[in-house]
C-alpha cells in the first residue's frame, strides 16, 4: 500500500532466514540489534518486537512507529495472573521505544493503556484487508481456480447446514466455546437442520473434549487441527448442506475471519457490535440468539446473499490496501507522523 503510494519499502525481520514476503514483490532484508544502519530509512513501523533501546538512541532521523494489531489488553491479563515464567518476555513496553502507536480502531479501548505502557501517543487507525494472500494460497498452493472459494447457495441444495467453527482457540478473546453452545441449542429446537457442525483448531489436552462429549450434540460434531481457509472454502463450497460460519468473540470486533466470509458470500453468524450491519449479528453471549442466527441463515441467506454482498464489498472497498483511498488515507497517516 506504502509502495503504491510512491514509497519505497522493506520488510525488516531478525530472523535471517525469511528472504521474501510471499504472494508479493517486497524483498524482506535483515534487522540485527548491533550494527543496524538505520540511515536508509525515513519510517520503521514495528510488529511484535520492535527494536531495543539501546537501538532507539542511534535512530537518528528515523521515525519508528508501533502498529498494533493484536489485542495486546486480553493478552496481558492473561499473563498478569498467569504463573508462567515467560510471561513476561511477551510484555512490550517502554524497554522497545517508539515515537507513535498506531492501533486498529477494532481495538481502541485499549489505547490509553497502550500509550501509558509504551510511553508514546496513540492513534486510532483504519484495518486493512485484501483477498489476494488468501487467493495466492489457493491458486499456488491448492492448485485451484478462485471461483471455488465462493459460496453459490444453487450448489447447496439438500436443506441442511455444515456449520463451520473456525476461531483460532488460542485465547479467550475468539474461541469455539459458545458457538458449540449455540448448535447445542439449535439441535435440541431444530436437529433436521443441521448436517455436521465442523470444530477447527482444538487445542491438544484441553477440556474441549469433555466439553463435547457431554453435548447432546456430540455424534454430529468433526473436530480437526487447524487447515488454511483457502482449503476449508474450496471444501465446504462445493458441499450440498450450505456452510455457516458461526463465531464468537470478546474484545476483538474487527477480524479477518469476518471479511474472508463477507467477500466470498459465506452466511456469517456473529457478536461484534462494530460489525452488526453485517451478516446475522447477534448480542454478546447470547447463545439462543447465536442459534437463531444460523436459523436466520438457514432461511434467507439464499435471497439474501446478493444483497450483503453488494454491501459487503462497498465496506471492504474502504480497507482494501489498492484502493485509492485508501492509500491515500495511509499516506497522510505517515507524512502526519513525521511532520508532528
Amino acid at each position: 500500500m506504502f509502495r503504491l503510494a510512491g514509497h519505497t519499502c522493506t520488510m525488516l525481520c531478525y530472523d535471517e532466514k525469511y528472504t521474501k514476503l510471499e504472494g508479493l514483490d517486497i524483498p524482506v532484508k535483515r534487522i540485527c540489534v548491533n550494527g543496524f544502519d538505520f540511515a536508509p530509512y525515513d519510517y520503521i513501523i514495528t510488529v511484535a518486537l520492535g527494536i531495543t533501546r539501546e537501538m532507539y538512541e542511534r535512530r537518528g532521523r528515523t521515525v519508528i512507529i508501533g502498529f498494533v494489531c493484536g489485542n495486546v489488553f486480553a493478552n496481558n491479563l492473561i499473563d498478569f495472573i498467569s504463573e508462567d515464567t515467560d510471561g513476561s518476555k511477551r510484555i512490550i513496553g517502554k524497554n522497545t521505544p517508539i515515537d507513535k502507536l498506531w492501533i486498529i480502531g477494532g481495538f481502541d479501548y485499549m489505547n490509553r493503556y497502550m500509550e501509558l505502557m509504551r510511553g508514546a501517543p496513540a492513534r486510532s487507525v483504519p484495518h486493512l484487508w485484501s483477498p489476494k494472500l488468501l487467493e495466492h494460497q489457493c491458486i499456488n498452493k491448492l492448485k485451484k481456480d478462485v471461483k471455488e472459494l465462493y459460496c453459490n447457495p444453487e450448489f447447496h441444495t439438500n436443506g441442511k447446514l455444515n456449520i463451520l467453527i473456525i476461531e483460532p482457540n488460542i485465547g479467550f478473546t475468539k474461541t469455539g466455546l459458545l458457538p458449540l453452545l449455540a448448535c447445542e441449542a439449535l439441535y435440541l429446537s431444530k436437529p433436521e437442520v443441521i448436517d455436521t457442525v465442523y470444530l477447527f483448531n482444538i487445542p491438544k489436552g484441553s477440556a474441549a473434549a469433555a466439553i463435547i462429549d457431554n453435548l447432546t450434540i456430540s455424534s454430529k460434531v468433526r473436530r480437526f487441527a487447524g487447515l488454511h481457509i483457502a482449503e476449508i472454502l474450496t471444501h465446504f463450497c462445493k458441499q450440498p448442506s450450505m456452510p455457516v460460519v458461526l463465531c464468537h468473540q470478546i474484545l476483538h470486533p474487527w477480524n479477518y475471519l469476518f471479511y474472508e466470509m463477507m467477500y466470498y458470500g459465506i452466511p456469517l453468524v456473529h457478536n461484534s457490535d462494530k460489525m452488526r450491519g453485517f451478516g446475522y449479528y447477534y448480542e454478546g453471549c447470547d447463545i439462543d440468539g447465536a442459534a437463531r442466527g444460523v436459523v436466520q441463515a438457514h432461511e434467507y441467506h439464499g435471497r439474501l446473499q446478493p444483497i450483503q454482498k453488494k454491501k459487503a464489498d462497498t465496506f471492504l472497498k474502504t480497507i482494501d490496501p489498492y484502493n485509492a483511498g485508501t492509500i491515500s488515507v495511509w499516506d497522510a497517516l505517515l507524512r502526519e507522523s513525521k511532520a508532528s
